[in-house]
């Protein structure tokens, strides 16, 4: 029993004195080598996008750096505090899912960075985005090349990595893994790269730096063997570096994984003299190489070493690294000082006991993720920490929520005198997941943090928060860039890479000024970069900008009124804005608001305008709502917009739709001859079938996106098409209205829905035993007929009746034209039409003798990919004049709200008889006034005016019965009151 004992104590002196003491850190070294010659390269051998030279290979990034999670050691140091215990809700959730500028935040430039293109014929992913400012210019990489614009975004040099480097000499130079910083201690720019070829076991540090503080011109490039440990070769190469640096140093660290076996990777510092790295003479660059690291507790191998970013330089003349915890229970992370560092060289260490933190998850989003995108691996510190002023700055991902199955941001302040905590906080929000975080630090300490972010109902999109540590206010999420469409792209590996950066860097011409280089998801499985310029103090002098310089309404039909937009004018400056007017209107567009002058802004003090567009003509109209303000540099809002008509068909003409190899476009065809003639482009790239309402003789067609479908209205006589509602449902092969007006759709397999024309609702009716191409009701007996679509080995030519209730189907027969039948029309007499040919031939307009099925060629269209027929019937005597845009109404009208019951909006539309001071209100069920819709004088015309429901005055509009009043008091004396009910269901 006393042996037991006093074992148990020796244990626990050994651990405390591990884990409550900085140690000298065991290491192997220190080792020194030396590079060969530096090559001089300038940017001026570049085009402004140059070509790869051929080397870049494709390869999934990094294959090895997967590295799991140790065993808890019998002593496990406690945590500072419990898991989850520093967590802080995301609060721009309670404004809206995609966030918004909520304090002091100012993003001052915002353009799109490197896009997802193949270079040199070669995709790569992650992306690895990073970011870095110089006095004039900013330097931005992805995995494949670099980028370098001045800072309005203006593209000065887009330069492969594998041409740059083609230089060294080295067979098959494949660059990956960048990093960039701006040495604002030397004014340099310096780039590290890395090269590996498994064939032969070497692997460099490809390593160029600008010969003075401007990106473009001449640089030096050097590669320094990576597979070695001083000048003695290790049978490893180095993967997902860091770089840091300080006065006298750039400091690159690595994880050094086998060329062969399964030997666990070890972690390894160099240390490259400046003196020799910026001599502009290219003589051979000396390095130190501290290998074999061991995390603080001094028998863990280290991983992910992250080496810092000096903006200070301590007088004791210390260097700092961080590192996170390897072992399964997460209660500390590791800190290093580095000194000496080419004498008699001393790395220390210190475990800092931290809120207990877990790895986070790979991220879902919306739409589900069949292969769900890689979050960061383990809690590694993905990005540089930044030292600062005594404080040492770091953020990286961790897991969160129930379960931690979700993912948040972690931000830690490190006191580096006590090596203690000033702040420790995690940040996100359930059902979602931050990650890949990145910070800067402005010259006041504010903190900016930007990373990625996706949820089940958002695609990955790009964000950044703020946090001032004199306030400890921590900003909502502020979207950059939203996610634009589910992304998977793992090209075959299993692994949906994201990551492995982000950029943020404070600008050295203004400390005020933070870029971040985001990425975010572009497109359906494209990712893509945007970059941000961002600040937290307001500019000195006057300021005054609009969160939307140019607002773009869109298309909006001549006689209606479009959707309100609204905008902000904010002070960004130090000194008061005074707006002495703005103007009411500028050609078709209003200002709805009404002010009284003159406007006082204060610093960030905000004035919102809700403006509409009101065209009376067709075309495309261009404006200004100027703003007369004592800030010289502003003079407006910039405001376009579209007016159109939708002109109703002619009876008894067959109409056609193309698809993408014909783009889109709208025809009319001979029944006699065949032949068609163009009517217009639709606007949209592929128009999958059109049909008639015959109730009206609109012409209707139909755009395929991913996850749904929009219902267009098509103008009968030019082919431009508008978006009217979108249809939840993807893959709809054909659209057909009955002679009563309901509009039908089916699917390929033969699925047929009813659908409303007002809301986009689709109502499932049941399944026709066959599938469908394409689709028309006969005119005469109101009975829906269909033609197959091209099924591989099975006749092209059958045509079938579906009754619509039950789906039963009837085999009418064969046209005995053995081509793809496309879609269908039907003229008074029952006679049929089809056009046929596959997407790659020119298509033929058949007639069909609906007695025997028989097929007749007419002759050909001469267009190919036509994909739909429509056909008004003469039988069709009368169109409801109100689609008449040249016909005034000629009584006051308050149509009831579409759709009713609606969540979160409806459409209410009026019409006018003569000019007249209208007023549309909104009351809850105790007659409160809730919104004020319309308050304004308007022109005789027919109107449409949407309500949102979503947010009112900052709050949520509650379920449940509200009224609507239109009080209109006509310049002719006529007055006209009424009031309906709708029904608000959430």
């Amino acid at each position: 029993m006393f042996k037991s004992r006093l074992l148990s104590i020796l244990i626990f002196i050994f651990f405390s004195s591990i884990y409550f003491s900085n140690a000298q850190i065991l290491f192997d070294g220190p080792a020194d080598g030396l590079s060969d010659s530096g090559k001089v390269v300038s940017t001026d051998n570049f085009g402004p996008t140059a070509p790869a030279v051929g080397n870049q290979r494709f390869k999934i990034f990094n294959i090895k750096e997967d590295v799991k999670d140790l065993p808890d050691p019998g002593y496990l140091r406690p945590a500072k505090a419990p898991l989850g215990s520093n967590f802080i809700e995301d609060p721009a959730f309670k404004l809206s899912k995609q966030g918004s500028i909520n304090g002091n935040q100012i993003v001052f430039e915002s353009f799109q960075g490197i896009p997802d293109e193949a270079v040199g014929g070669f995709f790569r992913i992650p992306p690895d985005p990073y970011i870095a400012s110089g006095p004039e210019e900013l330097l931005y990489v992805v995995n494949s090349r670099f980028r370098i614009t001045d800072k309005q975004g203006n593209i000065l040099k887009t330069i492969p990595a594998d041409a740059w480097f083609s230089n060294l000499g080295i067979n098959g130079v494949s660059p990956f893994d960048p990093k960039i910083i701006y040495d604002q201690l030397s004014k340099r720019w310096v780039m590290v790269w890395l090269h590996v070829d498994d064939a032969n076991s070497q692997a460099f540090f490809l390593i160029s730096v600008s010969d003075d503080s401007t990106a473009l011109g001449s640089w030096y490039n050097y590669a320094l063997a990576s597979n070695l440990n001083g000048t003695t070769p290790t049978g490893t190469w180095a993967d997902y570096e860091g770089v840091g640096f300080d006065a006298d140093f750039i400091y690159i660290t690595s994880n050094q994984f086998p060329f062969s076996g399964n030997n666990p990777p070890t972690a390894r510092i160099r240390i490259v003299s400046k003196f020799d790295l910026y001599s502009n003479t290219g003589d051979p660059v000396q390095w130190r190489d501290l290998f074999n690291v061991k995390y603080p507790d001094g028998t863990t191998s280290a991983f992910g070493i992250r080496p810092a970013r000096m903006y200070s330089t301590p007088s004791n003349g210390e260097y700092y690294f961080i590192t996170h915890s390897r072992l399964t229970t997460k209660n500390d992370v590791g800190f290093y000082k580095l000194t000496d560092q080419f004498g008699s060289v001393s790395l220390t260490g210190t475990l800092i006991p931290v809120t207990q933190y877990t790895n986070p998850p790979n991220a879902d989003q919306l739409g589900g993720s069949t292969i769900l995108i890689e979050g960061g691996g383990g809690a590694n510190f993905r990005n540089e920490p930044l030292f600062k002023d005594g404080v040492l700055h770091a953020v990286h991902g961790v897991g969160s929520g129930s379960s931690n199955q979700y993912s948040a941001f972690r931000y830690l302040a490190i006191d580096v005198a006590t090596e203690t905590l000033d702040e420790d906080f995690a940040f996100g929000k359930d059902e979602f997941w931050y990650f890949y975080p990145a910070l800067a630090v402005d010259q006041n300490d504010n903190v900016v943090i930007t990373y990625s972010r996706s949820g089940l109902t958002q695609y990955a999109g790009a964000f950044f928060s703020t946090f001032d540590p004199g306030t400890s206010i921590l900003s909502g999420s502020i979207v950059i860039q939203p996610g634009k469409g589910n992304y998977v792209k793992d090209f075959g590996s299993g692994r949906n890479r994201w990551g492995d950066y982000m950029g943020a860097w404070v600008d050295p011409a203004d400390p005020n000024n933070i870029w971040l280089f985001t990425e975010y998801a572009a497109a359906k499985n494209v990712w893509g970069t945007w970059v941000a310029g961002v600040r937290m103090v307001p500019f000195n002098g006057l300021r005054l900008v609009v969160n939307k310089p140019d607002v773009d309404f869109g298309n909006t039909e001549v006689g209606f009124n479009s959707n309100i937009i609204s905008v902000t004018l904010r002070s960004e400056g130090t000194d008061n804005i005074q707006i002495n007017n703005i103007t009411s209107s500028a050609g078709p567009f209003k200002v709805l608001n009404t002010l009284n002058f003159p406007i006082n802004l204060s610093s960030f003090d905000t004035l919102a305008l809700d403006l509409q567009f009101s065209p009376t003509d067709t075309g495309t109209f261009n404006n200004v709502i100027t703003v007369t303000s004592n800030d010289p540099n502003f003079s407006g809002i910039n405001v376009t917009g579209k007016g159109f008509v939708i002109n109703p068909v002619t009876k008894g003409v067959i109409y056609a739709s193309s698809g993408v190899s014909n783009s889109g476009k709208i025809f009319t065809i001979d029944p006699a001859s065949g032949s068609a003639t163009l009517l217009g482009s639709s606007l949209f790239n592929e128009i999958t079938d059109i049909s008639i309402n015959p109730k009206n003789g609109v012409m209707y067609g139909i755009h395929p996106l991913e996850t749904e479908t929009e219902l267009l209205r098509v103008n009968a006589s030019k082919g431009d098409s508008y978006n009217l509602v979108n249809i939840p449902l993807a893959d709809i092969s054909a659209i057909a209205f009955d002679t009563l007006g309901t509009l039908y759709a089916a699917k390929e397999d033969g699925a047929l829905y009813t659908i409303d024309i007002l809301t986009g609702a689709a109502t499932f009716l049941d399944s026709a035993k066959v599938p469908i191409g394409g689709m028309q009701f006969n005119p005469t007996t109101n009975e829906l007929w269909v033609t197959a679509p091209f099924l591989f080995g099975k006749p092209k030519d059958k045509i079938y009746k579906v009754d619509v209730a039950t789906g039963d189907t009837v085999f009418m027969g064969s046209t005995k034209i053995n081509n793809l039948h496309n879609d269908i029309v039907f003229d008074e007499q029952g006679n049929i039409f089809i056009v046929a040919g596959i997407n790659t031939r020119t298509n033929d307009l058949l007639s069909i003798d609906p007695a025997t099925m028989a097929g007749t060629k007419i002759g050909s269209t001469g267009q190919r990919h036509l994909t739909g027929l429509a056909r008004l019937s003469t039988f069709v005597t009368s169109v409801e004049s109100n689609l008449k845009n040249n016909e005034l109404p000629n009584s006051f009208v308050l149509n009831q709200n579409y759709p009713n019951p609606f969540n979160p909006s409806t459409t209410i539309e009026y019409s006018l008889p003569s000019e007249a001071n209208v007023k549309i209100v909104i009351y809850n069920i105790l007659g409160e006034e809730v919104n004020t819709l319309v308050n304004q004088n308007q022109k005789p015309g027919n109107y449409r005016v949407v309500w949102n429901a979503r947010n009112i005055a900052g709050k949520q509009v509650s379920s449940g019965i509200y009224f609507y009043s239109m009080k209109a008091n006509g310049l002719n004396g006529a007055d006209f009151v009424q009031v309906r009910k709708m029904i608000l269901l959430r």
